[in-house]
């Protein structure tokens, strides 16, 4: 989708897009009263399920070398994933305090200062970036064409139900209600914030922005999920996008520390939405419906080219295996009786 208009009408028109058709999400934000029978903890945990096992193909490609790496699966770059993964076995397992806070900060760091003397880290960019730099709005400026509205407003669609499964997700996992009115607010309120971000972020020339599912494992693992730490570090992000130099340092971490990281959260991401799905016993019903949407979701994630001959509309759609699974579970959860 963001490839097709880019290759339409360059960056502008993909940052026209997003902003034009940013509205979609928040007005579902708006209106998740009225259909947030949808969207019982079946629907949400299989969808969370879908995002983690999803997410693990992603990490064991970085764990082996990143896609596209010459030496991919080689035996240097396992034992370097492998060296970090321990890493943060040992400190969130059999540290306390600071350590079992930190397990995956001190993981990367490990990981990132042994890639040095091996060689594997290339700080070319990082000499080449400037200290300091003043974002420009509209730098690119803003495109618009109707051919690719209907795409983009799927796509919104796709992502706010992604960003549902996120946010059960991490309700679940800080030990808060996933059902009720405030989970309900918390949904809403999510989902208004990501939109209006997709909008601002545009005029920053930045792509728009989704929930970062990776962060699920995060809290499982440290145990924290306090909105303070999630505003200290909003400010620590606004305050180092000024400074390319460090955005660089992190960009050129050898994607093994990175994959041997991921691994460690992924698997957990999957597991918080068995526990949604089973938190209220496990029925042949939900049986039924949970591994079906499962199953056709991960086939297509496998696949995707199979929607490759659907219209452009549905193509974005059915080419997302989290949203194939999530809209079966749907269909399936109101067709299915309770008997």
């Amino acid at each position: 989708m963001a490839m097709a208009a880019a290759n339409a009408g360059g960056i502008p028109l993909v940052l026209g897009m997003a902003m034009v058709t940013a509205p979609v999400e928040i007005l579902l934000s708006r209106f998740l009263k009225q259909i947030r029978s949808l969207f019982p903890p079946l629907v949400t945990g299989t969808v969370v399920t879908l995002i983690g096992l999803t997410l693990i193909k992603t990490g064991m490609q970085d764990f082996a070398g990143g896609a596209g790496a010459e030496n991919f699966g080689s035996l240097s770059n396992l034992l370097l994933g492998s060296f970090v993964l321990v890493i943060i076995i040992i400190a969130s397992r059999f540290g306390s305090g600071l350590i079992k806070l930190g397990a995956i900060a001190i993981g990367l760091i490990s990981g990132y200062i042994i890639s040095i003397p091996l060689g594997l880290i290339d700080f070319a960019p990082v000499f080449n970036e400037g200290w300091l730099t003043i974002p420009r709005p509209l730098y690119f400026g803003l495109d618009f064409d109707f051919a690719h509205l209907l795409p983009w407003m799927i796509a919104y669609v796709v992502t706010s139900i992604e960003s549902i499964g996120d946010l059960t997700a991490i309700a679940e996992t800080s030990g808060e209600p996933v059902n009720g009115q405030l989970h309900q607010d918390r949904l809403s309120r999510g989902l208004l914030a990501e939109g209006l971000g997709s909008m601002i972020s545009s005029l920053f020339n930045v792509m728009p922005n989704t929930t970062f599912s990776q962060n699920i494992g995060v809290i499982q693992i440290t145990k924290v999920g306090s909105r303070v730490v999630g505003y200290v570090v909003a400010v620590l992000l606004l305050l180092l996008g000024l400074f390319p130099k460090f955005g660089a340092v992190i960009s050129v971490m050898h994607a093994p520390v990175l994959g041997g990281a991921t691994l460690a959260l992924f698997g957990m991401i999957a597991s918080a939405g068995v526990n949604i799905v089973t938190k209220n016993g496990f029925s042949d019903r939900t049986a039924f419906i949970f591994s079906i949407s499962l199953s056709i979701g991960l086939g297509v994630t496998y696949f995707p080219e199979i929607a490759q001959s659907l219209p452009a509309f549905l193509e974005v759609l059915f080419s997302s295996g989290v949203a194939v699974g999530a809209v079966l579970a749907v269909f399936l959860n109101l067709i299915v009786p309770e008997e």
